[in-house]
């Protein structure tokens, strides 16, 4: 929901939150339009981005949501600042961090983000809010206890307050009426060199993680790492192709209903009764196959899925540090990676509380992983 800067340009961007609650499924829509809203408090001077720095983060967070969607989910966006500028508040930071409206229940940031949003009405005029289904007002960096006390956060999962526009209500709160993050300092002002990049990276993980909150997606465990954008910490490192969103795990994925546990085409469950059995699975962002298998076990509540992943399916895949096969553990609503296995892997064993499970033989064929699994003690 809110990601806590460790330094500006720190490798480790940990995020804190209050934890949403997900069913087990969410109703997401087709597309989405998204009106986003540049804005910076009265004692900012930061530069405004660059145009292609702004298209670039849209068509990078929209191809996202597409690719992990399976073409799904159409994500569009419309933007609007004051002519070429930050829309700018009428106070400095310290106003709204030390404010609270007991009244409506809106903290200092909401009080902000309220402000700029009838001074785009007053220039826009009520009309740009009509097409819209979700607000993001992007600001700069409004330093620490914006969002929460005692954490300099660089985004939240919601708006912060209720707002009408366009004949509709922008509600305050989670998967309502919007979201809000930082940009930072100066960033796509300069020439890309590595910390600009890493910054923009951290953008665009920052953006599309603050999107997943509002698609209703809650955080996952630190032990995840890179390997699900909605960890509470994303790393990336300099020098390597890790930069940009981590993609969405299978699980969410699931959850947004972008595929089907249950459609035995696409994820090839079996049990332990038919063990020592030969899987063949595509990549996770295959549009057709299985791209997800699942053991079930005889304790109902535990399950082990593989996943195959490659660093040149697609433009997010390679934000893994290793490819090849994925094991998970899920066990309840407790979701664990276990092992990151490829070709070189002669064998792994799993231990589960039914025992233990090998794979093994495994190989690449193309855009497909063979690999072979068998229990072999209970």
């Amino acid at each position: 929901m809110f990601n806590l800067i460790l330094s500006t340009m720190s490798i480790f961007t940990a995020c804190l939150a209050f934890f949403v609650t997900e069913a087990f499924s969410q109703t997401v829509p087709d597309s989405v339009h998204a009106l986003v809203v540049y804005a910076c408090d009265a004692d900012d001077h930061y530069r405004f981005p660059q145009q292609g720095m702004r298209d670039s983060l849209y068509s990078r967070i929209s191809s996202f949501y597409k690719t992990m969607s399976y073409g799904k989910h159409i994500l569009s966006f419309e933007e609007v600042h004051d002519n070429g500028r930050y829309f700018v508040s009428d106070h400095p930071a310290d106003y709204y961090r030390n404010h609270y409206d007991r009244k409506r229940h809106v903290r200092g940031f909401g009080m902000f983000n309220e402000e700029i949003l009838n001074k785009v009405k007053a220039r826009h005029g009520d009309a740009v809010f009509q097409s819209v289904d979700i607000v993001i007002v992007v600001g700069t960096d409004a330093g620490p206890d914006w969002y929460v006390r005692r954490a300099n956060a660089t985004g939240f999962g919601m708006l912060g307050c209720d707002f009408a526009g366009g004949g509709k209500l922008f509600k305050r709160g989670q998967r309502q009426g919007g979201l809000t993050f930082e940009m930072g300092s100066d960033v796509g002002t300069s020439n890309p060199d590595d910390d600009i990049l890493l910054k923009l990276a951290d953008i665009h993980w920052t953006m599309a993680h603050e999107y997943g909150h509002w698609l209703g997606l809650g955080h996952r465990s630190n032990n995840l790492g890179i390997y699900s954008l909605m960890t509470l910490r994303r790393q990336a490192v300099k020098g390597t192709p890790q930069f940009g969103p981590a993609p969405l795990d299978p699980f969410h994925i699931m959850t947004l209903g972008w595929l089907n546990e249950d459609d035995s085409s696409r994820v090839l469950a079996f049990s332990v009764d038919s063990m020592d059995k030969q899987v063949v699975l595509k990549q996770l962002r295959s549009l057709t196959g299985h791209v997800l298998a699942r053991v079930d076990l005889p304790n109902q509540r535990e399950h082990i899925y593989f996943s195959f992943h490659r660093h040149n399916d697609n433009a997010f895949d390679n934000v893994y540090l290793d490819q090849g096969l994925l094991i998970w553990q899920k066990k309840g609503v407790r979701l664990k990676l276990l092992r990151r296995l490829d070709e070189t892997a002669d064998h792994q064993l799993i231990h589960t509380r039914q025992g233990k499970l090998e794979v093994s033989k495994i190989r690449v064929l193309n855009d497909k992983i063979v690999f072979r699994v068998r229990q072999i003690s209970r």
